[in-house]
């Protein structure tokens, strides 16, 4: 696939014929072929793709940090609470 550095690399001007200018969408540049804009809207939409999994990857870890603050304040109140229990039950064993 060629790339176009300059506007004289790769001349564009009479490759539109497969354009409609009633039916083209606004991104669609004029002066390009539908073969080009088609090429042009998959990269685009690539790109958006990405940019949605690396927003869902943040929204992942800030919800797995979380989620490990609360388990492990959850551990650690259960580990209170056996220790409790073990300190009322040492208590009673002294008391019989």
């Amino acid at each position: 696939m060629n790339v176009q550095l300059t506007a004289s690399h790769i001349p564009h001007e009479d490759d539109t014929e497969d354009i409609v200018d009633s039916q083209t969408p606004v991104s669609y540049d004029q002066h390009h072929s539908k073969a080009w804009n088609a090429e042009v809207d998959r990269k685009a939409q690539e790109l958006e793709n990405e940019m949605k999994i690396e927003e869902n990857m943040k929204i992942s870890k800030k919800k797995a940090a979380e989620e490990a603050k609360i388990r492990a304040a959850q551990e650690k109140a259960k580990k209170e609470a056996e220790r409790k229990k073990a300190q009322e039950l040492a208590q009673q064993k002294q008391k019989a």
